[in-house]
């Protein structure tokens, strides 16, 4: 009797439980959405304009809107192909970087995309190299066994 009893009330607690889940459903979707980052550019040369283009990709089951793109700096242009993202779809982000005179070396540029009804932006990376000219020396190109430091 006692194993029937401990029995009941296992079912019992599960039964509450799983009610309880499901009273704390608000209903809303959650959004399921992601833009593939960091973005590399690799290795570009001072003054050049860098142009790459990333995704977002929405898994969820309703369209999303994008709001606006946050960028650091005016020297970064940020344009998304379309402004709605279908359920289950993906639209590029073409991203165009104008690195200032004074950008030189290892940059990292922070972009955010504001979405519609969404109160956190995605968050993506882009980085990469700017050196002064081709001709100029670059240490990473260099074999490991020169000795050169």
């Amino acid at each position: 009797m006692k194993s029937v009893s401990l029995y009941n009330s296992t079912l019992l607690f599960l039964l509450i439980l799983l009610l309880n889940c499901c009273a704390n459903n608000t209903g809303k979707i959650e959004k399921k959405v992601y833009i593939v980052s960091p973005v590399d550019w690799g290795q570009s040369i001072a003054g050049d304009t860098v142009k790459i283009t990333t995704v977002c990709h929405n898994l969820s089951n309703s369209d999303i809107f994008i709001h606006y793109v946050e960028t650091p700096c005016g020297c970064i242009t940020v344009v998304p192909r379309s402004d709605v993202i279908g359920k289950n779809d993906s639209v590029f982000i073409d991203i165009e970087y104008k690195p200032a005179y004074f950008d030189r070396g290892y940059i990292e540029k922070n972009i955010f995309v504001h979405l519609k009804n969404k109160s956190e932006p995605l968050h993506f990376l882009i980085r990469g190299r700017i050196k002064d000219s081709e001709d100029k020396f670059d240490e990473k190109s260099l074999p490991a066994d020169t000795g050169i430091q």
